[in-house]
Order: structure tokens, then C-alpha cells, then sequence
């Protein structure tokens, strides 16, 4: 090997050593290097061959996937035997080729979730074929946060009422079209506080010898972000006490014997 030819290859070694020096120092671990086409090629066409030529015959990369968590880096450099590459290059007398510069770096995010806003608030306004209106509102501020539900509802009957989100937000018979309890996972109806249960079942308010509701609550099944979020979704109060599942009644386990449907509002994402 000519001399040229061991510097230019001690030159891209060291600058491979140096990439993968600075990502250490980000507090990440550099993954493992793959090499995409081993395709080694001597002077005269031999496969594998040794003779002339330490190069490979279409590309090298060298890939490093923890530079950080969602980020994917690639490194490449393309070598050939034969002097074939396209665009700015320059050869030894041993005939290895490299590109100028001899190092690209690529960033693929393609895998990177999307990003996420800070904070969501959601409104539901309520109304229905009674005395009873007001409205709800939603607020998660990250997507690992509970969501607090801060409630203000006029009209109602003193004592407890069934409190739920149901699944749809469609108005076009007014709170009967909101068909049965937000339940993704498809469980028996239950408490609030309960572990298994729809994830609409927000258990029961008290409203006060005024008739007023006016309280303000956290939920970690409630959910703004991702494909659970109830953004779009109706929610309800009922007439009645919830028994939370734990009754005797044929719709217990379903819709906790709540009673009819006061008020009702669909769940819009709200004004930032």
C-alpha cells in the first residue's frame, strides 16, 4: 500500500474515532457499527480480494442510534476500487477513492414521536331538556399528567348525581345520541377509584341544597393526548346516584342504574 493510501485511511479512521468520541460525551452510549454493503472488491474483480485495494465497492455506514433517545444518526463515507463515485473526489496511487469530505452525517427522525404541546384544556358546555346547565373543562398539561376536571353546573336536584363520559359527541338527538360510557377497553362499570373500570366513570357529584356543582377533580384515566384522548367525545350528568357497579339492578354493571340524562355537552378542544 502506498504510503498516500495509509494516510488518507489513518485520516478516516481517525474522524470515526472522533464522531464517536463526541457522542460519549453527550451521556449516550454509540450503538453498534453495521456495516450496510461489505462488498469488498480487489483491482482485478476478485471478491474479497486483498490485493491494491482496502476499499468496498458502493458504500460503508457506520450508524450510531443513541446520540439521542429518538434521533437516529448515520455516518457514511463512500469508498471505491475503481475511482467510480459521482462528484468531488480524490484518488491515491493505490486507486481507493474517497468522497470530499470524506464523512456525512444524516439525521433520520423518522422514528421520533411527534412532538407532544406543553399543556391541553378542553371545554364541554352543557344543556339539555331541564334546568340544569354549566359547563367543564379539561386540562392535562403533559401527556404523563393526571388531567384535572373542574366542574360549575346550575339547576340540579340536591344530592348526588351520576357523572360520566360517554362516547360520542353527537348532538343530533340531544344527550340520547351519546350512546353507552367511554369504555376502550371494554371492563365493568365501576367507582372512579377503581383500578378496572370504564374509563369515563367519573363517579358521582354532590350538588348542594342550591343546586350547584362546583368542585375540581384529577383523573388519571381521563386523557386529552394521544389515541385515548376524549377530546370529540359527550359527556353527561345524570339524574340520579351512581351505584358504581355495585347494585343489584340489570344495568348496574353497565350504567350504575344512574338515572336519566339531565345535561349533556361534547367535549371541543378549547382556545389557547
Amino acid at each position: 500500500m502506498s504510503s498516500r493510501a495509509s494516510i488518507a485511511i489513518l485520516v478516516f479512521a481517525t474522524i470515526i474515532a472522533s464522531v464517536f468520541a463526541q457522542t460519549a460525551t453527550l451521556g449516550y452510549t454509540p450503538g453498534i457499527i453495521l456495516w450496510e454493503n461489505p462488498n469488498f472488491e480487489g483491482q482485478n474483480g476478485e471478491t474479497g480480494g486483498t490485493t491494491g485495494c482496502f476499499g468496498i465497492k458502493h458504500s460503508i455506514a457506520f450508524r450510531s442510534y443513541k446520540i439521542t433517545p429518538s434521533t437516529t444518526v448515520r455516518f457514511y463515507s463512500d469508498l471505491d476500487c475503481r475511482g467510480q463515485l459521482v462528484g468531488e473526489s480524490s484518488s491515491d496511487k493505490a486507486d481507493v477513492t474517497f468522497m470530499s469530505p470524506p464523512l456525512s452525517i444524516r439525521l433520520d427522525h423518522s422514528n421520533a414521536p411527534a412532538p407532544q404541546p406543553k399543556s391541553l384544556k378542553a371545554v364541554a358546555i352543557l344543556s339539555g331538556n331541564s334546568t340544569v346547565k354549566g359547563s367543564v373543562t379539561f386540562t392535562q398539561v403533559t401527556v404523563d399528567e393526571p388531567t384535572s376536571i373542574a366542574v360549575n353546573l346550575t339547576g340540579l336536584k340536591p344530592g348526588l348525581h351520576g357523572f360520566h363520559i360517554h362516547v360520542y359527541g353527537d348532538l343530533s338527538n340531544g344527550c340520547a345520541s351519546f350512546g353507552l360510557h367511554w369504555n376502550p377497553f371494554n371492563v365493568t362499570h365501576g367507582d372512579i377509584k377503581d383500578d378496572s373500570r370504564h374509563e369515563g366513570d367519573l363517579g358521582n357529584l354532590l350538588a348542594e341544597a342550591d343546586g350547584t356543582i362546583k368542585t375540581t377533580f384529577t383523573d388519571t384515566h381521563v386523557k386529552l393526548f394521544g389515541h385515548l384522548s376524549v377530546v370529540g367525545r359527550g359527556i353527561i350528568i345524570h339524574a340520579d346516584q351512581d351505584d358504581l357497579g355495585r347494585g343489584n339492578f340489570t344495568d348496574s354493571k353497565t350504567v350504575g342504574h344512574s338515572g336519566a340524562r339531565l345535561a349533556c355537552g361534547i367535549i371541543g378542544l378549547a382556545a389557547p
